[in-house]
């Protein structure tokens, strides 16, 4: 028989979230440069949907972020790291970064069953119930997910509900439930990107853009609504940049003169 565990039951006094970006493509981890065999993009990313997240709630939890493209023991990083943490959250597109990440959640809660998993990124955001009907996942942040985020990870600190969290898709007693959906935000109104929470020279990669290469984002979602594309599902067909003032300002705090920006 299955045994359903109340996330929201379990008294929680914890300060730790354990963030992870799964591996894309099926290869072993930090071979420098590897790329993958479509596009020959290099692999090695910055975790920018990570990095989103983190500005959030930085200032209210201890974060840990764990990136599988460059952390080769990934999985033991996270086993350790998950011992006294309020949740794991994992990003993943619709490629293997899905069954790396169940591969990780399933031995995390194999370790830790009570400990609240929550996936984003945009395959949970177009499939949140198929995600949620995985037993290794508990909650699913949907969409532009910097509010929602630090929404949920306040709430289960404070051991309360997750009913009524716009953009939000949970199970409650084995039940499935799907909150509406949060509205789109100019981006501008975000904290600028932390790159001080990863080691950024492990994230530097050659690219045809140059030789010391970084990943940056300036603009979240896209007015079109391609049928072959996500990003419809994902940002409902809204766009938003940033100002000119504030890209400038924040690629000097970091930009050596050597290194490309690619966004």
């Amino acid at each position: 028989m299955k045994k359903h565990v109340n996330i929201m039951s379990t008294s929680i006094d914890k300060n730790t979230i354990v963030l992870f970006n799964p591996m894309p493509v099926k290869h072993p981890v930090a071979i420098i440069n590897k790329q993958t065999t479509s596009l020959q993009v290099p692999l090695v990313n910055v975790p920018l949907s990570l990095l989103a997240l983190a500005r959030m709630v930085r200032d209210d939890f201890n974060i840990k972020i764990i990136n599988a493209v460059v952390d080769s023991d990934y999985k033991e990083q996270i086993l350790d790291s998950c011992e006294n943490a309020l949740c794991l959250g994992v990003s993943s597109m619709t490629c293997y970064q899905i069954r790396d990440g169940i591969d990780v959640c399933a031995a995390v809660k194999e370790k830790y069953p009570a400990l609240p998993v929550i996936w984003g990124g945009y395959h949970p955001s177009t499939e949140p119930i198929q995600t949620l009907k995985n037993s290794h996942i508990d909650i699913v942040v949907r969409g532009q997910g910097e509010i929602t985020f630090k929404e949920v990870v306040h709430r289960l600190r404070d051991n309360k509900s997750l009913d009524g969290i716009p953009g939000v898709s949970y199970k409650n007693e084995g039940r499935l439930i799907n909150n509406p959906d949060r509205k789109f935000e100019n981006i501008d109104i975000f904290p600028s990107i932390p790159y001080d929470m990863v080691d950024v020279e492990r994230h530097i990669k050659g690219y045809k853009f140059g030789k010391r290469c970084l990943d940056y984002y300036v603009s979240q979602g896209c007015a079109s609504g391609c049928d072959f594309c996500s990003e419809p599902l994902f940002c409902g067909r809204h766009w938003s940049g940033l100002a000119p003032q504030k890209v400038l300002r924040n690629s000097n705090i970091w930009q050596r003169p050597t290194t490309s920006i690619h966004s």
